[in-house]
């Protein structure tokens, strides 16, 4: 592993380290928007006199002129030193990426998700992780301010200052614009290889992006092909479908960092697929992008040595603004997402069904299940975002009604549902896929390994590939039977490690191309290992919507319009199963969050069932009435009413009389 290093392990934490950077990011973002909660000294009408006068000097600010504040600033010391800190460790998480990714794209002949779809997805997701952190951080407007109050607040403490200061200064007066910094930071071989990379998505990317298409294929239909219904799903489209999320993600923020790829035609086409169906872009839970404006800032501010390129920017960029109104027009966006709910709402119904019947069922077809729940997943955040977050003022004919789904609180029973059918049969999906490993992926992956051992695989790269053998050859059904749990992520580690020396340049086992068939059986083994040792993490990454606990208000709006519609009741439980995965969105990072989302929770559920239980009353209040009046009409003094037949405009017509015969 000399040609590649570390950077399989390097790339594994910096992924683990940027999700983190991420959810503390939204803290900070929480905590400084919220009225309630917000610091006193951005409050405070002299301390932000104080701050203004400090801030409009930051490229040397004196840090003396905010004394004044400290004082009353000290009790929340520690709270300030965690945002500072926040900062900070931005500023060291983007250091050690762009050194990564920089030695990783010199090390790399390609990266192709066909050929090396592990590495791949790592160096994509880390790349989109970066892009996403430096927007969040850039949308907290008072970062500068947050930075100097802890500052001032560390002089008074250690006269020497701050260590990281200096540096982070830097940082933020560097990365004030995130997109364009970061773009001029990194080298030409980053940029042509993360063009090229999102490229070779396309196919996969447009397929499962057009409904028509997903609907003839029956990408998630498990009945399609009644003789191969006990088959697992293994061709390329049904493996990526589980990524849509991830897809949409690599593009749009990749695409920002190589503005050169824009010479070839394929990067504004992909785009041109995908941003005219939604003028939102996530960031972390509820916090999003209006991904637009970046593109039309790249496009106005990125000079390419090509002068015909410069040229092309200026249409690229009426292009986006175009798309932009497409995004919001009753035939465009909004009608691709209804009609991509109302596909997944319908599929996922079905295959609950079968499921429920069937649970054998859910071992071979998990992976067509996962699909569902990732893409329903997406859209239920989608809607949520676009109902709380209006578009910006250039997006001409938006009607907010479009963006109304009665059927959303379905959608969210039938995830619920599912994820519970999985939970009751996950000994199944274990089973089967230990089965599967000591089967058909032992005696593929035996037979691969072994081809390319006789090709120069040799010292730690052949220890791996026979740590993999053995790991596969201890599953013992009989064991799990017994209780034995199997763990494999040192299977997965030792892969990726030979998936990176494989594609390295000068590999003595060939190129890319000379290994495709056991890339293939490895990911599919990398796939089936996760499904017997990873399956509550698969449900939560693929299924949880514990970030909806931002959109309260708008939850409640749902709860009430299924309380108006007795056909839509049976859905609220979806709605309540919900509030008791609330808690799943505070970490080690924000456990001062417990108690406010706890309360929340109980607050919201409390209110629900009181809904729930004052509209039953209300219903058995007038059965009860129509079953009184009913009743006094069979009483022997109304028994019997005289029916006369009466001519009217030449019509015969009974008439019942109001008197008792």
């Amino acid at each position: 592993f000399s040609a590649m290093g570390k950077l399989p392990e390097k790339l594994s934490i910096l992924l683990g380290v940027g999700d983190t950077i991420l959810a503390r990011l939204h803290k900070v973002k929480a905590v400084v928007t919220n009225p309630q909660r917000r610091p006193v000294c951005l409050t405070d009408p002299q301390s932000i006199k104080l701050l203004n006068g400090c801030l409009k000097k930051f490229k040397d600010p004196d840090v003396a002129s905010l004394d004044s504040i400290v004082p009353a600033m000290e009790e929340r010391y520690e709270e300030m030193e965690d945002y500072y800190f926040s900062f900070v460790d931005t500023m060291k998480f983007l250091n050690s990426t762009k050194t990564v990714i920089e030695e990783l794209t010199e090390s790399v002949a390609a990266f192709q998700f066909d050929k090396n779809p592990v590495l791949t997805e790592a160096f994509l997701d880390l790349v989109t992780l970066l892009v996403r952190a430096l927007l969040l951080m850039a949308s907290i407007s008072d970062r500068r301010a947050i930075v100097l109050v802890f500052v001032a607040l560390y002089r008074k403490r250690n006269p020497s200052g701050e260590e990281n200061w200096s540096d982070l200064h830097d940082f933020l007066m560097a990365y004030d614009q995130p997109v364009r910094a970061l773009q001029q930071s990194l080298s030409e071989s980053v940029s042509q290889s993360l063009g090229h990379a999102v490229i070779d998505l396309m196919a996969p990317l447009m397929s499962i992006h057009n409904v028509e298409q997903m609907r003839k294929t029956g990408i998630l239909s498990i009945t399609n092909k009644p003789g191969e219904m006990c088959y697992p799903p293994i061709t390329r489209q049904q493996l990526s479908i589980r990524l849509s999320p991830k897809l949409y993600m690599w593009v749009v923020y990749s695409f920002l960092l190589t503005p050169e790829q824009f010479a070839m035609p394929e990067p504004m086409e992909i785009l041109k697929g995908i941003l005219n169906q939604s003028y939102l872009a996530p960031l972390y839970l509820n916090e999003f992008c209006y991904i637009h404006a970046e593109y039309e800032a790249m496009f106005s501010t990125y000079k390419s040595p090509n002068k015909q390129l410069n040229k092309q920017f200026k249409k690229d960029k009426k292009t986006v603004a175009e798309l932009l109104t497409q995004s919001v027009q009753p035939q465009q966006g909004p009608k691709f997402r209804a009609d991509r709910r109302t596909f997944v709402r319908h599929e996922l119904k079905q295959q609950l069904m079968l499921m429920k019947d069937y649970p054998g069922l859910l071992g071979p077809k998990i992976g067509i299940i996962w699909g569902a729940l990732a893409i329903a997943k997406e859209e239920v955040y989608w809607y949520f975002a676009h109902r709380a977050n209006p578009p910006p003022k250039g997006a001409k004919g938006y009607q907010e009604k479009l963006y109304v789904d009665i059927h959303i609180a379905e959608l969210v029973y039938y995830m619920e549902e599912m994820a519970s059918t999985i939970r009751t049969y996950s000994y199944i999906i274990h089973q089967y896929y230990l089965e599967y490993l000591m089967g058909a992926d032992l005696n593929q992956a035996n037979l691969h390994i072994q081809n390319l051992l006789k090709k120069g695989a040799s010292g730690a790269v052949a220890d791996a590939l026979n740590s993999i053998l053995t790991d596969i050859q201890s599953i013992d059904i009989a064991s799990y039977t017994e209780g034995t749990d199997y763990a494999f992520r040192a299977l997965r580690l030792n892969w990726f490690r030979v998936e990176s020396w494989l594609v390295s340049p000068g590999c003595p086992a060939g190129d890319i191309n000379s290994n495709i068939e056991l890339t293939k059986r490895m990911n599919l083994i990398m796939y089936h290992t996760k499904n017997v040792d990873a399956l509550d993490y698969l449900i939560w990454d693929f299924e949880s919507l514990h970030g909806l606990v931002h959109y309260g208000d708008l939850i409640t709006g749902e709860i009430d319009s299924c309380l108006q519609n007795p056909n839509r009741a049976e859905f609220l439980s979806a709605w309540l199963g919900l509030f008791s995965k609330f808690p799943e969105s505070v970490g080690y990072h924000n456990e001062e969050e417990k108690p406010v989302i706890g309360e929340l929770c109980v607050k919201m559920a409390t209110d629900t069932i009181t809904k729930i239980i004052t509209k039953i009353g209300e219903l058995i209040d007038n059965i009860a009435n129509s079953y009184i009046q009913f009743e006094q009409q069979l009483t022997p003094a109304k028994s019997i009413y005289l029916v006369s037949a009466e001519s009217v405009e030449g019509q015969i017509k009974y008439i019942i009389s109001p008197n008792v015969m």
